[in-house]
């Protein structure tokens, strides 16, 4: 797997994680405003007799899906920082800034009082021995 792509797992899973729980708080609200109804004889005119359970069922699902995710996202989180922990100092705090903390570069420019070009090349350092590791890894 590319360096990159690698860091990037917990990014992405981290955005699923949050479109999940975006899509929970929406079957909540659409839960919220459903009403059971309240005779025998309604006739109902089309549609699952059910839907309020079956939005309950929708909802318990993603919950699942989402607390799958977070272990996963904790497990690949777990592994990248072991693997970027292995390179010197700056570059691991870099790729860290990055990818965990999703730091701007500029932010991490001005933090270091360094300018922009040396946070992308020592990004592009990082990622290069970090590639490295990976391969030696495989």
């Amino acid at each position: 797997m590319k360096a990159e792509r690698y860091v990037g797992q917990i990014r992405k899973l981290d955005r699923l994680i949050t479109n999940k729980l975006i899509e929970r708080e929406q079957l909540e609200a659409v839960a919220m405003k459903m009403t059971a109804p309240i005779g025998v004889d309604r006739v109902q005119s089309s549609g699952s007799s059910q839907k309020m359970a079956d939005t309950v069922y929708r909802i318990y699902d993603l919950e699942t899906e989402i607390n799958n995710a977070i272990d996963k996202l904790y497990e690949v989180k777990k592994e990248v920082l072991a693997t970027i922990e292995q390179l010197d100092d700056v570059e691991y705090d870099i790729l860290h800034r990055i990818f965990i903390q999703y730091m701007e570069i500029q932010d991490i420019a001005d933090e270091y009082k360094r300018s922009y070009s040396w946070v992308t090349d020592k990004r592009r350092s990082a990622l290069k021995n970090l590639q490295k590791v990976l391969n030696e890894r495989n």
